[in-house]
């Protein structure tokens, strides 16, 4: 359930998740799974800036430090660390290592090759980072947020129409993603397509309601 809930990435699906985690670890504390959950929940309601980064990351690096702990070997913990060394100490030689590790704990781990993707991107290694997210989709090949990371991957490397092939294939398992949205809308700009530009700029104001979003 706490997966489930975080993978809807809005404010109301990270709380739920937090306290479907929180309630795993009260059931069983030796258990290293949910603190994994725990942290990636927290380290996205930081990335959205729904709660500060001085609030949430402590506890988050917390959380991933004590799954490590308790399985040095849990491919998820190992990316949990990544992330937050990656987004919140800009560390990108120690995120590189944990994504590494992680993906050697376990390379049927999607998230892993995922998440190794957003460095890679951020270095301008495009094509590595090509390589990494295809794999992601390739072992989870329905997962919408990967998707959509697969689209941002080629927007950033200027492939426009591949990144919005890839928004779309999202967007046709749930054409209600606000993500998908704000990404093609992105992509068909940078095209000049103005007029669908627009038209999926005010899909994603509409989807949002005036609430935050959500990260990749």
């Amino acid at each position: 359930k706490g997966r489930y809930f975080w993978n809807q990435r809005n404010e109301e699906g990270l709380r739920k998740a937090i306290h479907f985690f929180e309630s795993a670890i009260q059931e069983d504390p030796e258990f290293a799974l949910p603190y994994s959950g725990l942290a990636d929940s927290l380290t996205l309601l930081s990335f959205y800036e729904i709660v500060p980064a001085s609030q949430a990351m402590p506890s988050a690096r917390r959380a991933a430090l004590k799954a490590i702990e308790l399985d040095p070997n849990l491919a998820e913990a190992h990316a949990s660390l990544a992330d937050i060394l990656l987004h919140f100490d800009r560390d990108w030689q120690a995120a590189d290592h944990e994504y590494r590790r992680s993906i050697q704990c376990n390379p049927g781990y999607a998230l892993g090759y995922h998440w190794y993707a957003n460095l890679l991107a951020a270095k301008g290694q495009h094509e590595a980072a090509h390589i990494a997210i295809m794999h992601a989709l390739k072992i989870d090949p329905v997962s919408i947020i990967t998707l959509v990371w697969a689209g941002v991957t080629s927007h950033l490397a200027h492939r426009f129409d591949e990144a919005i092939k890839h928004y779309q294939s999202a967007l046709e398992l749930d054409p209600h993603f606000i993500w998908a949205h704000m990404y093609k809308a992105q992509a068909l700009e940078q095209k000049g397509d103005f007029k669908e530009s627009l038209r999926e700029f005010e899909t994603t104001i509409q989807l949002a309601g005036g609430n935050q979003c959500v990260k990749a």
